[in-house]
């Protein structure tokens, strides 16, 4: 006896909800990265368009932003990715007063990282270099 194949029906509630929720979760992450960005002189409506926000989080974390192309090529290239990601993250941790600890947040619960530092009352004073063009800047 052979089993039965476990089929998944979508149907329109599911395909709305899951857009609702999509969109929702890219707001709000566009909404605090838009004011980390603010805190740190860049232009908060970069942190709207796709990829140019990564791309940038990743110039203010010190890191190059074509990381971001990397995640592209297949698993090696997003673990790459990913761990760059985090590295900027903790950069800008520091550039907003938190301890080094603090990078533990981004990486288990980024919704929560983002945040802290948008709506905190730290002040940008970066220890490392940041490489946000000067175009990109306030």
């Amino acid at each position: 006896m052979t089993p039965t194949p476990i089929s998944v029906e979508w149907g329109t509630n599911e395909i709305i909800l899951t857009v609702v929720l999509s969109l929702a979760i890219y707001a709000c992450f566009s909404w605090t990265g838009a004011l980390i960005f603010k805190k740190a002189g860049v232009k908060p409506w970069q942190s709207w368009v796709p990829y140019l926000n990564s791309w940038r989080l990743l110039q203010l974390g010190g890191q190059k932003g074509w990381w971001v192309l990397i995640a592209f090529i297949p698993i090696v290239g997003s673990i790459f990715f990913i761990v760059y990601y985090w590295f900027a993250q903790f950069h800008i941790g520091r550039a907003l007063g938190k301890s080094d600890y603090f990078v533990l947040l981004a990486i288990f619960l980024s919704p929560i990282w983002f945040g802290i530092l948008a709506f905190g009352g730290s002040t940008w004073a970066p220890k490392h270099v940041s490489l946000v063009p000067e175009s990109a800047k306030i």
